[in-house]
């Protein structure tokens, strides 16, 4: 800092009075020759302070005027928005809608100060999202669908891990969505401003998608979204836009599917309950009898996806791999950040080379640690949901929900097959495949906790930290010896309810009989898993585990001696 002070001293004319009359001539052409340049006016602090006069130095005062123009362009931005949508609010807003999105922006603001975003990053976003209310015309959008998608990005914007996957199977892209939304709202943003305005969306690789006519259209988990601002349970539109796109970029950077292959959101077939679990191997893709609407598309012609072990490559699924995640990130960011998704060694597959693959829970504590200490969260990480904490805050879910509708009077829910109002006696939904992809929000190394958005829905993440053991844990195929303790455990209270008089002899019957077909499937399906991972089958997950086998093997013949030779018939 330049400093000019002004001191009384008794001797007028000595050396020191030159000396500070020589500075004050100094001093005053620095302050003149500042005040020729226009950008220093507003930055310029002349100040008096115990007679001293204080002027920054030049290099920080060309600092101020470019953080001063970064502020200027965010409130010109923000001007531009807020008056975007009043332009549209008598016409096309739904009440209170103009209020939320005004809420949302001050939210985003917040967020973006506290984790340290640029100002410049925000007014992108903006600019974005005008853009968008700016667009005339019905094509590709109609007017309220674009102010639809609109809304839905200042929602993602101002808390980008509240965001939903719904009814379907894109565990992979949502988690990729909300992270991109976390870090670099506007290419998130931008993304979506370019689909809603021209159809298509063209990567930083020059990878060019345009969506077809369905997945364009507002469909009906999105419309249920609408009606319930903030819902974690429903895929809102602008998501639904995003993540068709993210996917789509796979099958056309691909020269075998270019052209040719296209996933594609049509209409959800039956409303199912909300998030629902994803198969690593299924996380992108759906066929006719999907509920979820999502379609492989050859031209107009629906066709089956080829998953894992499949034999034809023509029509293989994209995106369910942590690699294919990385690629759809690099594509869409430009940055290659493959330190950030990460998987288990035992569950990547042989020809995975992108990817942060962990072979131990030490390894994986350092990666998370690294992670975090380099602002580099949220992560992307592949787990197994038939594994806990997952499996058990479903259940707990579930039986949250039952306790509710009995309260409320309404039957409760009956999966295929079980007899009207009675409930299974074990959620076997997640035995066949349990793949799905999460983010890891915060670590603490100190503590050995961590924190995750589980996109499935809101009552599907945990109250409180989970340890980084469970959670890597969970990062592997479910044990065979977990199931059918699982099994056991449910037989055990239906027994205790049946003794007690609170279980009738039929129910009680029918529930045997459906603890020897469950202790049958999962014997059954445990004998094919472990068989292919001994002969290497392509696209099988994990790893044989002899001790699990055996561990098993003894369990389920313990199991069989509590049933009658009848019902294990």
């Amino acid at each position: 800092m330049i400093q000019h002070c002004e001191q009384s001293h008794e001797a007028p004319g000595s050396v020191y009075d030159r000396a500070r009359d020589s500075a004050s001539q100094s001093c005053n052409a620095e302050v003149n020759h500042i005040r020729q340049f226009e950008q220093f006016k507003s930055t310029a602090s002349l100040k008096f302070k115990d007679d001293c006069l204080t002027i920054p130095p030049l290099d920080q005062l060309t600092t101020s005027s470019s953080e001063q123009q970064k502020k200027n362009e965010l409130t010109a931005e923000q001007k531009r928005l807020w008056w975007d949508v009043d332009l549209i609010d008598k016409n096309v807003l739904k009440p209170n809608d103009s209020a939320q999105f005004k809420a949302d922006m001050k939210t985003f603001e917040k967020r973006a100060e506290e984790q340290g975003l640029n100002t410049e990053d925000v007014a992108k976003t903006y600019s974005q999202v005008s853009r968008i209310l700016e667009a005339k015309g019905d094509r590709p959008l109609a007017e309220k669908d674009r102010v639809r998608a609109a809304l839905d990005i200042m929602a993602i914007a101002a808390d980008p891990t509240s965001n939903n996957q719904g009814n379907h199977n894109t565990c992979n892209v949502t988690a990729l969505e909300n992270r991109i939304f976390t870090r670099q709202p506007d290419v998130a943003a931008g993304l979506i401003a370019d689909v809603a305005t021209s159809g298509k969306y063209t990567a930083k690789d020059g990878t060019t998608v345009s969506l077809d006519k369905e997945s364009l259209t507002v469909q009906p988990d999105a419309v249920e979204a609408a009606k319930q601002p903030r819902s974690e349970n429903h895929r809102n539109y602008a998501s639904q836009l995003f993540q068709v796109t993210a996917i789509n970029l796979l099958y056309e950077r691909d020269p075998q599917t270019a052209g040719k292959l296209h996933y594609s959101q049509g209409p959800e077939r039956t409303p199912g309950p909300p998030g629902g679990s994803d198969s690593t191997a299924d996380s992108a893709g759906g066929t006719e009898s999907s509920p979820t609407g999502e379609k492989l598309m050859k031209g107009s012609t629906e066709i089956k996806p080829s998953y894992g072990g499949d034999q034809n490559p023509e029509y293989a699924q994209k995106g369910g791999t942590v690699q294919d995640v990385v690629d759809m990130n690099t594509m869409i960011t430009g940055k290659y950040e493959p330190k950030a998704f990460l998987q288990r060694k035992d569950m990547a597959n042989a020809d995975e080379t992108r990817g942060n693959s962990v072979g131990s829970e030490a390894e994986f504590d350092k990666q998370l640690t690294e992670l975090k200490d380099s602002g580099q969260l949220p992560a992307v990480v592949a787990v197994d949901i038939a594994n806990d904490p997952f499996y058990k805050i479903n259940q707990e879910s579930n039986e949250k929900r039952t306790e509710q509708e009995k309260a409320s009077g309404s039957p409760p829910r009956t999966p295929p097959g079980m007899p009207p109002g009675r409930p299974p006696l074990l959620d076997m939904s997640t035995l066949q495949g349990a793949g799905h992809f999460v983010s890891i929000t915060s670590y603490d190394h100190e503590k050995q906790e961590l924190t995750y958005k589980n996109q499935e829905g809101s009552d599907q993440n945990p109250q409180k930290p989970v340890s980084v053991h469970e959670f890597y844990e969970s990062m592997t195929v479910a044990k065979a010896s977990d199931w059918i303790d699982r099994a056991n455990n449910a037989y055990d209270r239906v027994q205790q309810l049946h003794n007690k008089g609170k279980l009738s002899d039929k129910d009680y019957r029918s529930y045997l009989s459906e603890y020897a077909s469950d202790l049958s499937q999962i014997m059954s399906h445990y004998s094919q898993l472990w068989e292919n991972q001994q002969k290497d089958v392509p696209g099988t997950p994990g790893t044989f585990d002899q001790v699990d086998k055996e561990r098993a093997t003894q369990k389920f013949e313990q199991a069989l001696k509590r049933i009658s030779p009848a019902n294990v018939e």
